[in-house]
């Protein structure tokens, strides 16, 4: 069964094709099919492409046929076989895969992706979350550097768009020997040979975190094959993922697994919450910072005692900004501060909270980003995925729930807009008051 429509073009925006892979998926094609539908950029080629599903799932796409540019309904040799047709039906600009079960992020996912000039790129990627079997929300930013790519995907590959001519000429391989990890090839492969990727700090996509694909020790294997195909046998490769295969071992056994907790509990929470953050000499807190907690923290920022850390290797701060005593930075799901903010004492930057309507009170960890030259006031707190604007001021006691724009003045509880700042700053934040 093949199905195809006449499609409205805009001449002006990028054409971007979405391919959404199915089979056998009743339980969750619609969700998917509506997150594409729904999308507010107005020039996407949909296609749809079913490996002959006896399941109901033919029935919910016939729902939407007349929004659906593209689809057919076919035997294949399986989900990068079925993916290929429809890179090779897709007329767009770019090309991007959300296959059954996964979500666009939002309804303006395409339209911030694509709004600004692209064509000098061949890759265009962001952010993703996993849901895990608890409903749980995962949050995963893509902010590794591309030449981590030998150790893991810096991205996942439902979070990236690729350019057409590209994708039509660099397909998915179909060696069996690479299993589930195709996606992974794919990726490296446009990583070797020197394509050029931009990074958008945007959340693409919303994916179910099952199935074979999140076996570990596969995972491992796979993508150990996928690195040495192109780039050889190296001494450094070997190590790193037989470091990885031997720690993936050991955590098998619960016991070892319990004792290396907490063993590296001990360093991560324990001494930066109990021991380090009340040393009065910022050089001691700020080397811990830094390279046992892997926080990256720019020149002439500081970190005052008393402060309460969380998840530190996933904290982020820029140039000349300063956060005040007894704060919390809860970085689960990830912080990023800009340069020049000031934070005051007592604030609590949260990212990860609970479905409190869940039937098993489901958590998820969302990035809370902070602009320049923001100012959050003493006792003020942050909540989950909350995007504080250039300049903006967070009053004394504010509870913020939603994103504050540039250079607004937000107070109460929850947050509301009260008033404007100037916009003409200009003044660093840098401040190390001597035993503070």
């Amino acid at each position: 069964m093949t199905t195809e429509k006449k499609e409205n073009q805009d001449p002006v925006l990028p054409r971007i094709s979405i391919i959404t892979v199915v089979f056998n998926a009743a339980d969750s094609i619609e969700e998917t099919l509506l997150s594409v539908l729904g999308q507010t950029w107005k020039n996407i080629q949909y296609l749809v492409i079913d490996g002959g599903s006896t399941d109901g799932t033919i029935d919910i796409i016939e729902k939407y046929r007349e929004h659906i540019h593209y689809w057919i309904s076919e035997s294949d040799k399986g989900i990068f076989d079925a993916l290929n047709k429809g890179i090779d039906a897709a007329t767009g600009d770019w090309i991007g895969l959300l296959n059954s079960g996964d979500l666009f992020a939002k309804k303006t996912t395409v339209e911030e992706l694509f709004r600004e000039d692209t064509s000098a790129y061949d890759v265009v990627y962001g952010n993703s979350m996993a849901v895990d079997p608890d409903g749980n929300i995962i949050y995963s930013a893509a902010t590794a550097p591309l030449n981590s790519m030998w150790k893991f995907a810096v991205y996942r590959h439902g979070a990236s768009f690729v350019k057409a001519a590209v994708h039509k000429k660099i397909k998915f391989s179909l060696d069996k020997k690479l299993g589930f990890s195709s996606d992974f090839d794919h990726i490296y492969n446009l990583y070797f040979n020197q394509y050029k990727f931009l990074y958008r700090d945007i959340d693409v996509v919303k994916f179910r975190e099952e199935g074979i694909s999140h076996n570990r020790l596969k995972n491992i294997i796979y993508n150990f094959k996928i690195v040495t195909k192109y780039e050889g046998i190296k001494f450094k490769i070997i190590l790193f993922y037989f470091y990885l295969l031997i720690r993936y071992l050991i955590t098998k056994n619960k016991k070892i697994k319990s004792i290396l907790f907490y063993f590296m509990s001990f360093f991560t929470h324990y001494l930066p919450n109990h021991v380090i953050n009340v040393t009065p000499f910022y050089c001691i807190r700020h080397f811990y910072y830094r390279y046992v907690l892997r926080m990256k923290m720019g020149k002439g920022s500081s970190i005052h005692m008393n402060t309460f850390i969380m998840n530190g290797d996933k904290i982020r701060i820029g140039k000349g900004t300063t956060i005040n005593r007894q704060c919390m930075l809860d970085a689960r799901g990830g912080i990023e501060i800009g340069d020049n903010v000031t934070i005051a004492p007592r604030v609590s930057l949260v990212t990860a909270e609970h479905d409190v309507q869940s039937e098993n009170f489901a958590g998820r960890t969302l990035k809370i980003e902070i602009g320049d030259y923001a100012f959050i006031g003493i006792n003020a707190t942050i909540l989950p995925g909350v995007r504080i604007g250039r300049g903006a001021v967070i009053c004394a006691g504010a509870v913020v729930t939603t994103d504050i724009g540039d250079f607004t003045i937000a107070g109460g509880v929850p947050a509301k807009k009260i008033g404007n700042r100037n916009e003409n700053l200009d003044y660093s934040c840098r401040w190390f008051p001597p035993f503070d």
